[in-house]
């Protein structure tokens, strides 16, 4: 009966090792739901910065910039949390924005005179969990040249 009772136990301890390592297997592999940033800024053309309306905090959503009128495009370097994350940049109207110099680092967006919307959704690894981020970049209108009040 010995006998039979330690191939039972082995048996058993077997099957528990094997059922303990294919969970954490499973734990290890499963997609990250990480869809949030560790940080976010905006440069001008000249790479100064465009200060935010406050502070980047990975909690907060939402923040505002200005722009002086002669800052045609900016650039958003926006920084995941998880590296397997995804970025998408979208206009107010949730349409894709275009990178205008997909050479340089960092995203690089036109403004219009105006409030320019502005953003930048993360995607989890897991593709289900996403976090929007949105700045809104208000850019001062141009003055006019002194040609044109004359016409």
């Amino acid at each position: 009966m010995c006998a039979n009772w330690d191939e039972f136990l082995r048996a058993v301890l077997a099957l528990s090792l094997a059922a303990f390592l294919c969970s954490a297997a499973a734990v290890a592999n499963a997609a990250s739901t990480d869809a949030t940033l560790s940080a976010l800024s905006l440069k001008d053309r000249d790479g100064d910065a465009v200060a935010l309306s406050s502070s980047f905090n990975a909690a907060t959503t939402s923040y505002t910039a200005s722009a002086p009128a002669r800052v045609a495009w900016i650039t958003i370097e926006a920084t995941k949390s998880d590296d397997g994350a995804g970025v998408d940049y979208l206009d107010a109207a949730e349409s894709e924005l275009t990178d205008v110099d997909a050479v340089k680092e960092g995203f690089q967006v036109i403004l219009e005179a105006g409030a320019n919307t502005i953003k930048v959704k993360v995607t989890a690894a897991d593709t289900v969990h996403t976090e929007p981020n949105t700045v809104v970049v208000t850019r001062a209108a141009p003055r006019a040249s002194p040609d044109a009040l004359r016409s």
